[in-house]
């Protein structure tokens, strides 16, 4: 997946006030690489894969599976 992925109904429901202070940190990762993420998360890839292939921490991968989630349930 890549950037020309990310279209606005890809982003609907992108938890931004949720990541925006995890994205202070020295070691933070991008923007879009979140973006990335959450389009990986939304199409149903859980915490564990999220992690293991995209790098994320535990704690980031879980706010956008969750948020995934709960888009769906909505």
């Amino acid at each position: 997946m890549d950037e020309s992925s990310l279209t606005s109904r890809a982003l609907e429901g992108f938890p931004m006030e949720a990541v925006r202070p995890l994205l202070l940190g020295p070691s933070a990762p991008s923007l879009n690489h979140l973006c990335i993420a959450w389009a990986y998360a939304a199409r149903g890839h859980d915490t564990a894969w999220l992690v293991r292939h995209l790098g994320l921490s535990a704690e980031l991968a879980r706010l956008l599976t969750d948020a995934a989630a709960a888009r769906l349930r909505d």
